[in-house]
Order: structure tokens, then C-alpha cells, then sequence
């Protein structure tokens, strides 16, 4: 199942107003969602753009797509970029974790190369 974060239009005929919804791709556009992140109000000056942050994360971290309109939405929040840095950091992170285990096993292997060695050197 593919979830996207997308909007949902609402409001009446010439005064729209819309909703951010996680949603299954094959759903319609203003059919079933899963989950309300927020909403936006381009008729209000400014336009209004209320989300739930946590809520967002939580849906970006599970792995939900972004349309091209909720993204732009996220960034005017500034929610992209913090999810944007979070992914550095868990990369950063196992980046770092995968260079201590390698380093762990090339001191396991010069240590056993040592023992070895030490071991040859009484029989001479």
C-alpha cells in the first residue's frame, strides 16, 4: 500500500480551502484518507497554514510520499527541512556505526594476527 501526504479540496464552489491527508494512493483525491496532518487556507491574506508537525514526522518516518503541493506546504512550515536534517543525522549515524564495526574487526583480526604471531615465535 502506497500512503501519500497530499490535499484534500474542501470549502464551496469559488472558495476553497484544503486539507493535508495521509492517504492510500489509489484512493480519490477528496475520497478516504487515513489521517488529517492539517489544513490550508489560500483565501485568507496571508494564507493560512496550520499542520501538525509531530503527526507529519511521524507519517514521513514510516515512509509516506509527498505530493509536489503538500511539499511546498511543508516547506513554508519549515517541516521538510527539519525531516530533511533528521535523514542526514540517521545517515550520518549509521555511516558511523558501519565504520566502528569495521574498525572493530580490523582489530580483532590484527590481534589474532599478533597471538598468532607470538605463538610462532617461541617454537624458533
Amino acid at each position: 500500500m502506497a500512503v501519500k501526504i497530499r490535499c484534500k479540496r474542501m470549502g464551496n464552489r469559488n472558495r476553497p480551502f484544503f486539507r493535508l491527508v495521509v492517504a492510500d494512493s489509489r484512493f480519490q483525491r477528496d475520497g478516504r484518507f487515513l489521517d488529517i496532518l492539517g489544513h490550508y487556507d489560500p483565501l485568507q491574506e496571508p494564507a493560512r497554514v496550520e499542520i501538525d508537525k509531530e503527526l507529519t514526522l511521524k507519517w514521513l518516518g514510516r515512509g509516506a510520499q509527498i505530493s509536489e503541493t503538500a511539499k511546498s506546504l511543508l516547506k513554508k512550515t519549515g517541516i521538510y527541512q527539519e525531516y530533511q536534517q533528521h535523514l542526514a543525522e540517521a545517515k550520518k549515524k549509521r555511516k558511523g556505526a558501519a565504520g566502528t564495526t569495521e574498525e572493530a574487526s580490523v582489530q580483532a583480526d590484527d590481534s589474532q594476527s599478533s597471538d598468532s604471531a607470538s605463538q610462532q615465535a617461541p617454537d624458533a
